[in-house]
């Protein structure tokens, strides 16, 4: 192998200097015919793997002290969990008008149609749910009830028949209002 080594340019000079030859040999082993015998008995030596001696820790965010605050701010919510413990609360009065509101929502809104349970059939059960909505600063700002259907119990085909739950984007709707009114469609 021959290497030119250039370092003084100037001006886009290159000045030659003469090349540096670069010599390798290789030394074959002497192959003795006893150590051959040897290495074929034994069994080939697997190189020892490398372990890092790093030392490892949890990352800040999975300490225990983080987790637990955070965790225990759910646990120490003081929300009721069945009716009789809303209605038998300090906050009882207010849990009921909740709850009033909820089922007067419900009627408004048509939520449900009472039809005659099929035989050999189960109504579905319902549950209230109860939460306090708090502000900023962790005051109690509303009281609400929710009367949620017991839905792990029911059987597609008999008890519901298509789930459809409409979302729409602000953006979508505005798109769809914008092109209807340069077409000059009508929008009912």
């Amino acid at each position: 192998m021959v290497f030119r080594e250039v370092k003084d340019v100037t001006k886009h000079e290159v000045q030659p200097k003469e090349p540096e030859k670069i010599e390798f040999e290789l030394k074959e082993e002497e192959s003795d015919s006893t150590t051959q015998e040897e290495s074929e008995d034994e069994e080939p030596q697997t190189p020892a793997v490398r372990r890092s001696v790093r030392e490892r820790r949890q990352p800040e965010r999975y300490s225990t002290s983080t987790f637990s605050s955070n965790f225990a701010l759910s646990i120490t919510d003081d929300d009721p969990i069945t009716v009789k413990k809303a209605v038998d609360s300090e906050d009882g009065k207010l849990w009921k008008e909740a709850m009033v509101d909820e089922m007067a929502s419900l009627h408004k809104n048509e939520a449900w149609d009472l039809v005659e349970l099929l035989a050999g059939r189960k109504p579905i059960g319902s549950k209230w749910v109860f939460k306090k909505k708090t502000n900023a600063e962790g005051k109690v700002e509303k009281y609400k009830a929710r009367l949620v259907a017991k839905g792990y119990s029911q059987v597609p085909g008999i008890d519901f028949g298509d789930i459809f739950s409409p979302v729409a984007r602000v953006t979508s709707i505005r798109l769809l209002l914008s092109v209807a009114a340069v077409s000059d469609f009508e929008v009912e």
